[in-house]
């Protein structure tokens, strides 16, 4: 050891030893430490951790051979080699240092040769130690790290057997159920094989009952070994594997936890061990896939398990091939006798096929319209459409819808609804089109008729509270004129200005609201323009407020600031309207009604404005049915305020929802498109 590294502890209680020591030692190069007690000693050794310690065994506090057993019986100086001086004559002290665990033994007087001697072969061989503790470690670790080698290399053979089992039966189970149209044609086939692969008396394929469909049951078994049962069928005497399946795990083995009744019954059948493994269909457990072997020691290895689980996932993929195949039948069953035109066309727009009802909807015979395309057959009014547009969009949003002015094939026009929905193939690429039509011709006269029964119903409110707004500012006009008309040659130019503004104000106070009587024309087109929406709200809520404090309603409004959207002002009034008079007829029991609205940004480019009442409520049944035509809950209700709601909404491109709980209230969302205010 390099003496410039090494640090003595001398520990001795007379000055002049410990003087001698430090000076002979610091000469050799060593780092002396010092202490004139045991316990100094001791918290020394603890803190400064030094190489070799020369202690005295004669000390005034502690004897030196207790020091040694403290350090000894201490972690973190066991290993500091102790070198034992004394004064004595006895070789009793010799033999007791080094039973106390010493490195080695020095007498008094301490020459300088011996003392440099011996502290040169302990630090030699505390070195020495160390070197040989290090080069053990070594080798431990170069061991444990050759034995995970070899574990590896073992476990890579495995996983390469593994794989091989695994890929010969996928292989086989999934050529022979994709060359097959049908899977029951083949199953008993693919049955035979599992059950050689994994060398069991017999395997089987349990379909579990599912709302109207009955079980079903697949299986095959060796000749010399018919089966009575299977295991599945005993397990389900004490537990529906379907619910342990569950997991996604396999049953494996005969479970001890089973009760003994079962155990028997299984040791009765020959059912010594045994392995279930699910059967997913659209990541659901519809059935299990089933071994039962007679041997009782037989082990289920992890290879030939996974090989079986992908086993069963390729059945499961099969028996939902073969409901995907069905349902197709049924929707195409279902097609034929839609009432509805319903047209598939590829993706340039080309009819390749058209249901029954196209002809009394277009009056052109399905094999007359196969073969053209929509723009040949479909339309025939004026006003031709642009369908190459119209499927680009569809291909892009995901559908298309809009109302077209068409004509029938004896010359007559007709309105109708058309919907354009784009199918993908596995690839997410667009490869056809269904376009349904509507004939909306009856809907549309009825929808003017329920227009014009909604507006009835509500003008009687609107003139209510039209009332209430006129007087007053007529009446402070009145006023502002009399004061004027009185003292018009004493007031100065700034208090006649001053008049005749605040006269201004209430004029189009009264503008405001005989343009709102305006709102009640339905049968306007539409112009959804820019609008200034919390503006527009704080006016709805001056025109009405008094009305309905009259009547005990009390109607707040919470805001974000100035919000603007693009949307029709007349028809926006129309559907504040109607769902102010809804809430009104719900609030009659009420004893602290209140209406809310409120405007706040959703998501982004998009304002929400919400309509809420604490009134009576909405229950499930009705909630369904809201948007109904002719659906009410009012004894002289026409049903027709929501769907007229939704109707001007959507026109506007706006979209509305309405929910509630029941003796709760309820609340109308309505999303508008978000526009940047005039001045940007």
């Amino acid at each position: 050891m390099n003496n410039q590294a090494a640090r003595i502890l001398a520990v001795d209680d007379e000055p002049a030893v410990l003087g001698l020591l430090h000076y002979v030692l610091e000469q050799e190069k060593y780092q002396v430490l010092k202490a004139a007690d045991g316990r100094a000693g001791l918290s020394l050794a603890r803190t400064a951790h030094p190489d070799l310690i020369l202690l005295d065994i004669n000390l005034p506090d502690i004897s030196g051979f207790d020091v040694c057993k403290k350090l000894k019986a201490d972690a973190d100086t066991l290993g500091i080699p102790v070198i034992f001086l004394t004064g004595a004559e006895q070789d009793e002290s010799e033999f007791r240092s080094f039973g106390a665990g010493a490195a080695d033994f020095l007498r008094k007087p301490i020459s300088r040769e011996r003392l440099c001697v011996r502290v040169r072969n302990v630090l030699e061989r505390k070195s020495a130690n160390e070197k040989l503790a290090q080069q053990a470690r070594d080798l431990a670790l170069t061991n444990e790290r050759l034995k995970e080698s070899l574990i590896m290399q073992e476990q890579v053979r495995r996983n390469l057997l593994q794989r091989d089992q695994i890929l010969c039966a996928v292989n086989y189970v999934a050529k022979t159920f994709l060359q097959a149209p049908r899977w029951q044609d083949v199953i008993n086939e693919v049955l035979s094989y599992l059950g050689g692969t994994v060398n069991c008396e017999h395997v089987y394929l349990r379909i579990f009952a599912e709302g109207v469909e009955a079980q079903q049951d697949y299986s095959w078994s060796r000749p010399d070994c018919p089966p009575d049962c299977s295991s599945v069928d005993l397990l389900s005497a004490w537990r529906q594997p379907a619910v342990a399946l569950k997991t996604g795990k396999p049953l494996i083995g005969v479970d001890s936890g089973l009760p003994a009744s079962v155990l028997e019954e299984m040791e009765k059948h020959h059912i010594r061990t045994c392995l279930i493994l699910p059967v997913y269909v659209a990541k659901t457990v519809r059935g299990c896939l089933g071994f039962d072997c007679s041997l009782a020691k037989r082990s289920w290895e992890a290879s030939l398990v996974r090989a079986m689980m992908i086993s069963a996932d390729v059945i499961g993929t099969a028996l939902q091939r073969g409901q995907e195949s069905e349902e197709r039948q049924r929707l195409a069953a279902a097609i034929r006798e839609f009432a509805d035109c319903v047209l598939i066309t590829d993706r340039t727009g080309l009819i390749q096929y058209a249901n029954p009802a196209s002809q009394s909807v277009t009056g052109w015979r399905p094999d007359e319209l196969a073969g053209h395309s929509l723009s040949e057959l479909i339309i025939g009014s004026e006003e031709q459409p642009d369908w190459p547009q119209i499927l680009d969009s569809a291909a892009q949003k995901g559908q298309w819808h809009g109302e077209l002015r068409s004509r029938h094939k004896d010359g007559s026009l007709y309105d109708e609804s058309v919907v354009t929905v784009p199918t993908k193939d596995d690839h997410g690429q667009v490869n056809s089109f269904c376009v349904i039509r509507r004939d909306q011709t009856e809907k549309k006269r009825l929808e003017c008729i329920a227009a014009a029964a909604n507006l009835m119903e509500n003008v009687g409110f609107v003139f209510s509270g039209v009332r209430h707004e006129l007087a007053n500012p007529l009446n402070s006009l009145k006023m502002a004129l009399s004061v004027l008309r009185r003292q018009m040659d004493t007031l100065s130019r700034e208090k006649i200005r001053e008049f005749l503004d605040r006269s201004m104000g209430e004029i189009n106070r009264m503008e405001y609201l005989l343009s709102a009587l305006k709102n009640f024309n339905l049968m306007e087109n539409q112009q959804a323009a820019p609008l200034d929406l919390t503006a527009f709200v704080q006016k709805f809520k001056r025109l009405h407020e008094q009305d309905l404090r009259h009547k005990g309603i009390r109607l707040e409004l919470v805001t974000e600031g100035a919000l603007h959207c693009l949307a029709d002002e007349r028809a926006l009034h129309q559907v504040l309207l109607n769902l102010l008079t809804n809430s009104v007829n719900a609030l009659k029991k009420q004893i602290s009604p209140v209406i809310i609205i409120s405007l706040a940004r959703s998501k982004p480019h998009c304002i929400q404005l919400r309509f809420q009442d604490n009134g009576c409520g909405i229950s499930p049944q009705v909630r369904k049915q809201l948007f109904t035509p002719f659906f009410t809950t009012r004894i002289n209700g026409t049903g027709l305020g929501l769907t007229i709601v939704k109707k001007m909404l959507t026109e506007m491109n706006c979209t509305v929802t309405m929910d509630g709980k029941e003796s709760e209230g309820a609340w109308v969302v309505i999303t508008l498109p978000e526009v940047l205010p005039p001045d940007k």
